[in-house]
């Protein structure tokens, strides 16, 4: 009796393992990426991008376009490059109301780093390094901002702009804690969810709230994506399977306020099918991509959905190549007339 009722403990004791060990996937899977769970807490936005799988496909190609002095510097001495090596980067965007009168950010970056080159380099050019949690963070000074960089391990760099070093200590924190599950900001935690399964970049912000996606930036005479969408949070994912599947998703605080947002939405959608139809291209693919847009409402809720076909995503990637200019044809010498001649 006593050797079955051991032998009954043991299949439990297995049994709660499993589940808990089934349970623990099940929640990494539903959970969004490790670099958006490090990012700092955030009201104003969080935008994802994945590049690896559009590397591996052979979209992604190395250009081999002129560098800024300074990024061919920052690749000498790092070995870094980042259309090479960047995989995976997630921002969190802290607006003008959150950073002191504009807008910063606090960014994670994974992908295949020299970190005994990278210290060097931000060793170098820092203004004062600190320690934190035996994390070394660098004070460096770019363009009248001070950017908080942190080294977290052999595939993970945190930077912040912002004016204090709270967000760099935060995701250092999250890092730290990486053990315990966390489904990053506040704002992702709530809409997640609605991310497309398997998407390659997304967005998830308020929009009609945060005052960065409601004015344009200095200089810059552009209508922003807070006068289409209200007061409502938007959440905006592309996915590809071969074509890319775009889907936008509005949330207003009320019905209404979501009818304003579809005819806006309905009316953009028009503006642009009549350039295209306007213009009549005999391209397919163009084709294909304008009749896929459609604008849905239910409820509160708002849904953009349009389709680009994998021959359009590649005449968007690759440019023809520029061709020079010709210089312009001399102007024949003119002939004086034999009334001229005679005035001679």
């Amino acid at each position: 009796m006593l050797r079955r009722r051991r032998q009954i403990l043991i299949a439990l004791v297995v049994i709660l393992i499993g589940a808990a060990i089934g349970f623990a996937v099940w929640l990494r899977k539903k959970a969004p990426p490790d670099a958006v769970r490090l990012l700092p807490e955030i009201e104003d936005g969080v935008f994802y991008l994945n590049l690896k799988p559009l590397r591996v496909a052979g979209i992604l190609k190395k250009t081999d376009s002129q560098r800024e002095a300074e990024y061919e510097q920052f690749v000498r001495e790092t070995g870094f490059e980042f259309e090479r090596d960047l995989d995976q980067a997630a921002f969190a965007v802290h607006g003008p109301g959150s950073a002191g009168g504009e807008t910063r950010y606090s960014e994670i970056f994974v992908g295949r780093f020299d970190a005994a080159r990278l210290e060097a380099y931000f060793k170098k050019l820092a203004k004062e390094v600190e320690t934190y949690r035996d994390t070394a963070v660098y004070a460096v000074p770019h363009e009248g901002r001070t950017v908080r960089i942190a080294i977290l391990g052999l595939d993970q760099v945190a930077v912040s702009n912002l004016g204090h070093a709270g967000p760099i200590h935060e995701i250092i924190d999250h890092y730290h804690s990486s053990a315990v599950p966390r489904g990053g900001p506040a704002l992702v935690r709530e809409h997640y969810r609605n991310v497309q399964l398997g998407s390659l970049a997304w967005f998830i912000g308020n929009v009609g709230k945060a005052d960065v996606f409601r004015q344009p930036p200095k200089g810059l005479d552009i209508p922003m994506v807070g006068g289409l969408f209200g007061g409502s949070t938007v959440v905006a994912s592309v996915r590809y399977t071969g074509a890319v599947h775009l889907k936008l998703e509005a949330f207003a605080p009320d019905k209404a306020e979501a009818t304003n947002i579809r005819s806006n939405l309905q009316l953009l959608a028009a503006m642009i099918t009549g350039a295209q139809g306007s213009t009549r291209p005999s391209d397919a693919d163009v084709k294909a991509f304008f009749e896929s847009i459609k604008v849905e409402q239910e409820k509160e809720r708002v849904v953009l959905t349009a389709t680009l076909p994998e021959g359009f995503l590649k005449k968007v990637l690759t440019q023809p190549p520029t061709e020079p200019m010709a210089a312009p044809a001399p102007e024949p010498e003119k002939k004086p007339t034999p009334k001229e001649k005679r005035r001679k």
